[in-house]
């Protein structure tokens, strides 16, 4: 759950205090999910070429998520609002992994789908804002363990502010930043979130 926990604090980064964050939530008003292509890159220090990753991910204003890591291997995280379902595809099929921990799962992604639906406290972080982009430093002494900083560069989508890169700064001094290629705006929610059927309608839906 390590990279849950991170991606969860990477995503309520953008939840800052800001006229940015009025823009981007005002842009997502009458939104009912938001589909966005990803490519994510991981400079460790142990190697010296990044670790580079495709997802496409699911966010529905009610909290609903899906995140499908489509390359360099293939792997699944559902949320329905309620539990979390993880899958790995093996020999041709989804194989379902051992359970997460519900609590721990709704807290998590609540934080994750917050940034797009506004409902994250940013109490959680020191904020500043400069231009189009926000560096947040987290207040609590646990995940200051894991992180050092938070940078959310934003920009314009026609008459729309949104999220653009999200760039997480590891405590040691690893990186992962999250480069937003596409990003879609839907007006109802997909019916992607059955929790035991991870192919249920995602017929012309895929990469």
């Amino acid at each position: 759950m390590k990279k849950f926990f991170i991606f969860a604090l990477l995503c309520a980064a953008a939840a800052a205090q800001a006229s940015l964050l009025t823009d981007m939530t005002d842009s997502l008003k009458g939104v009912g999910a938001i589909e966005m292509d990803i490519d994510q890159q991981k400079n460790i220090a142990l190697f010296d070429e990044p670790i580079r990753s495709r997802l496409r991910i699911w966010v529905c204003m009610s909290g609903k998520m899906r995140i499908e890591n489509l390359e360099p291997f293939r792997s699944l995280s559902i949320f329905d609002g309620e539990k979390l379902a993880r899958y790995e595809f093996q020999n041709g099929s989804w194989k379902k992994l051992t359970e997460a921990n519900p609590e721990l799962a709704k807290r998590i992604f609540g934080q994750m789908s917050g940034v797009y639906t506004g409902k994250i406290d940013s109490g959680e972080y020191d904020v500043e804002e400069k231009g189009s982009s926000l560096t947040l430093t987290p207040k609590n002494a646990a995940v200051k363990n894991f992180i050092e900083k938070i940078i959310i560069e934003t920009g314009r989508d026609g008459a729309k502010t949104l999220a653009k890169k999200i760039t997480v700064i590891d405590a040691d001094g690893d990186s992962t930043a999250m480069n937003i290629d596409s990003c879609k705006l839907l007006s109802e929610e997909p019916k992607i979130f059955d929790t035991e059927s991870p192919e249920a309608n995602l017929k012309g839906r895929r990469p």
